[in-house]
């Protein structure tokens, strides 16, 4: 499939809270707990903060949440999927 000049690649997608739930069920402290779960040894220091702040650059790993989803300047929550798990382990290069 071609797109026309001009035109963009780019696609808004929107997910409905309940969509949001289901693909990203964790916040962060669930996250923390499933992390701790799979390995024990997790320090929640600097460089965990860094990894944290990787996952919420990829938007298949993490979303943003607003209060008020019509303005985005409000509070916000992030949510995780399940997906981090192994993305911890490859990061950190454990089992």
């Amino acid at each position: 499939m071609r797109r026309a000049p001009g035109r963009s690649a780019h696609y808004k997608v929107t997910l409905s809270n309940d969509q949001l739930l289901k693909e990203f069920p964790w916040d962060y402290s669930a996250l923390i707990l499933k992390i701790r779960a799979k390995h024990p040894d997790l320090k929640q220091d600097l460089a965990f903060h860094a990894f944290c702040d990787m996952v919420k650059a990829r938007s298949a790993l993490s979303r943003q949440r607003y209060l008020d989803p019509a303005k985005k300047t409000g509070t916000s929550k992030w949510y995780y999927s399940a997906n981090v798990l192994p993305f911890y382990s490859a990061v950190y290069k454990t089992s």
